[in-house]
């Protein structure tokens, strides 16, 4: 009888030995190589901090009208240009709205108030013609002056600069881009330059250029900027207008993103990290994984652009390949004003050296930043006649970035934990 209760009290034993096995391999350390990003779960330790695109409380739009801009407003002819201001403004802010018209008389600038509505009639009227010059640094520190907290402001403008006397042209732009810098440095602000094209008519109506380059610049908090630039360049997109958007002041941080089905791996919910790798299977598992794109600039949605500037690399060893790299941008939600776009990245994990392997990616975007490829047809104008280039816009840029910055990146990582434990 005694030899019966000890061989069940054995068996008993031996099975909660085996239950008690059991749970600890399924809850135990998944990440075995003790990655200080993780704890031993798999959970991220530091929750990354990601850049949001927010609406403004309030678009003010400023409108440059002088004899620079003459062709693209001549009476009872239609260009790209009118179309597209009126449809940017509108569904920007209400018809009734003020638009800060920016203008001269007799040579003394004036700075005068309309609504969106009056000012189509303007554009359609011909009282946007105009016999006079004006300085883009004017523009700017009207511009600027008027920025609240909250709001964004967007000039219009071919922005053409006009010196006048008798020096260099190459001393006047050297003293304008150095001006540009200034002011734009001196307001704290993140800054996109949006090119858009249009006809450029002259007094008969007939079309001088077909392309003539034209801007949206934007003005603001960097995420107040980036909701504005994707709302104007996706209606200059829908019109066939956009050219492309360059941008400085902005503070990136980490790039967010998600993930969608992956292959010989269990995705732990809510975090970056894949449990249950069986390398004896297929040898390899592949992450999907979504980076968000619609936070940058335009440029970053191209393919060889995307691909140049994705970095990653294994901490432990294991081989890594970057797969397949797709890229979605969505229809434009005219109602919401909001652009969707995601890189979709195969990244394929095999010949793992140990029982589990942290992937370390980030975007590089320091090439992203001073890429003109898609505006470099219509800069380098060596006269402020010439419709089919930007006079001074070279210098404009320069001023930018000399001003400002190239955009900031966070410095921390993004991580992906993949194990064998489950």
């Amino acid at each position: 009888m005694k030899s019966n209760v000890i061989k069940t009290s054995i068996v008993y034993l031996l099975a909660l030995v085996g239950i008690m096995f059991t749970i600890s391999s399924c809850g135990g350390n998944v990440n075995t190589n003790k990655d200080p990003n993780f704890d031993d779960e798999g959970k991220l330790i530091q929750k990354p901090e990601f850049f949001s695109v927010e609406k403004p409380s309030l678009v003010k739009f400023f409108v440059e009208v002088s004899s620079n801009t003459n062709g693209f407003y001549r009476t009872t002819s239609p260009t790209k240009l009118k179309s597209d201001v009126y449809n940017v403004m509108s569904k920007l802010v209400p018809l009734e709205s003020e638009v800060t018209v920016l203008t001269s008389d007799r040579g003394t600038f004036v700075n005068g108030g309309t609504t969106v509505a009056k000012f189509k009639d303007m554009m359609d009227s011909g009282i946007c013609l105009n016999d006079f010059t004006l300085v883009t640094p004017i523009l700017l520190n009207v511009m600027i002056n008027d920025i609240q907290d909250g709001s964004t402001a967007v000039l219009i403008s071919n922005m053409i600069f006009s010196p006048v006397g008798n020096e260099s042209r190459f001393a006047f732009l050297g003293e304008y881009c150095n001006n540009i810098a200034r002011i734009l440095g001196d307001s704290h602000m993140a800054v996109s330059l949006i090119a858009a094209k249009s006809e450029f008519k002259g007094p008969g109506g007939d079309i001088i250029v077909q392309e003539s380059p034209y801007y949206y610049l934007v003005i603001g908090k960097d995420k107040n900027v980036a909701f504005v630039r994707n709302a104007i360049s996706s209606l200059l997109e829908a019109n066939g207008s956009f050219i492309d958007n360059i941008e400085t002041g902005f503070d990136y941080k980490l790039p967010s993103y998600s993930f969608g089905p992956c292959t010989n791996v269990q995705q732990l919910e809510g975090q970056p990290t894949f449990t249950s790798y069986n390398d004896s299977e297929s040898g390899k598992c592949t992450v999907k994984l979504k980076v968000d794109l619609e936070n940058y600039r335009w440029l970053l949605s191209d393919k060889n652009m995307f691909s140049k500037c994705f970095k990653a690399k294994t901490t432990y060893g294991s081989d890594l390949n970057v797969g397949d790299i797709k890229i979605d941008v969505e229809d434009f939600d005219l109602k919401e004003l909001k652009r969707k776009a995601t890189a979709t990245v195969d990244l394929q994990v095999s010949n793992m050296t140990s029982e589990s392997e942290v992937i370390e990616w980030y975007l590089d975007l320091e090439s992203l930043d001073t890429d003109l490829t898609l505006l470099q047809p219509f800069l380098g104008a060596t006269s402020e006649n010439d419709r089919s280039k930007s006079y001074s816009m070279d210098s404009f840029i320069r001023g930018m970035f000399e001003g400002i910055g190239k955009n900031k990146v966070s410095d921390k990582k993004n991580y992906i934990l993949i194990s064998k434990k489950s």
